[in-house]
């Protein structure tokens, strides 16, 4: 997946392990498993918040992408 189509996806995000929040677009069927399992979801919110990324590419290398992503929610 592209760099930007990743963080434009919808987001899941929890600060605790009773309690998930998820933005519109996130399919039902994996909210379903997701509540199969376990997890609580509310309902459907806006906007979760702010997205950084950081794309470095060096060809020079071998390795994988690897994605890391910080969510600051006041």
């Amino acid at each position: 997946m592209e760099l930007k189509a990743a963080v434009e996806e919808p987001r899941i995000y929890t600060n605790n392990t009773s309690n998930y929040m998820k933005e519109k677009g996130i399919p039902e069927a994996a909210v379903a498993k997701l509540n199969q399992i376990g997890h609580k979801f509310g309902a459907a919110g806006d906007e979760i918040g702010n997205v950084q990324s950081i794309f470095i590419e060096d060809s020079s290398r071998n390795g994988a992408a690897i994605g890391i992503l910080l969510i600051h929610h006041p």
